[in-house]
C-alpha cells in the first residue's frame, strides 16, 4: 500500500524519503491551504528536495477564492 504525509521541513522530506511505502508528500503554501504555513520560497525549495528525493509533490490547495485572485496565485507559484 501507497501512502503520503504532510511535510513542513527538509528534515521532514528526507525522513519520508526513508520511508518504503511513501511516494507522495503533501505541501500547504499559506497563498493556497487553510491550515497552510509555507512561504512561496519554502513551497518551491521542498518541492525540488522532495523531487530529488524522488518523492512525488501534491500541492493542498483548499481555499476559495476569486477569478482575479485565482489568476494571480497562480501566475506567482507557475
Amino acid at each position: 500500500m501507497l501512502f503520503n504525509t504532510y511535510v513542513t521541513s527538509i528534515a521532514e522530506i528526507k525522513e519520508a524519503a526513508a520511508i518504503s511505502n511513501i511516494h507522495e508528500v503533501l505541501l500547504e503554501p499559506i497563498l493556497l491551504a487553510r491550515q497552510g504555513k509555507l512561504t512561496q520560497e519554502q513551497l518551491f525549495e521542498f518541492a525540488a528536495e522532495s523531487q530529488n528525493h524522488g518523492l512525488k509533490t501534491v500541492l493542498v490547495w483548499d481555499i476559495l477564492m476569486t477569478d482575479s485572485l485565482l489568476e494571480g496565485i497562480g501566475d506567482r507559484i507557475q
